[in-house]
């Protein structure tokens, strides 16, 4: 598993999910992964604050997350911060592990 996740960070994939993400975030809603709150937790992702990711009781897969999907609860969120985890305007998300 952890393999497949390291294969989400490295090129070209990698700059293919960030178009995705660019694409995602020009609809105007609020992407999960660009929330500081959204943390990685071995192939989905998670919230700091204890909310439930995901669509009909299913967590979102980190690989969803990384292509610019979005959660209903994110979008609702009052502790959505998105400005966080950004470095000059683009989102910086460590690499799990």
């Amino acid at each position: 598993m952890l393999k497949e996740i390291e294969a989400l960070y490295l090129e070209p994939r990698a700059s293919k999910l960030q178009e995705k993400r660019n694409t995602a975030r020009g609809t105007g809603k609020r992407l999960t992964y660009d929330c500081f709150n959204c943390i990685p937790q071995g192939g989905i992702a998670l919230c700091r604050e204890g909310r439930p990711i995901g669509h009909g009781g299913k967590p979102l897969s980190l690989q969803a997350v990384l292509e610019g999907r979005r959660s209903r609860v994110c979008q609702e969120c009052p502790s959505y911060t998105p400005e966080a985890n950004s470095y000059e305007g683009e989102v910086v998300n460590a690499l799990p592990g």
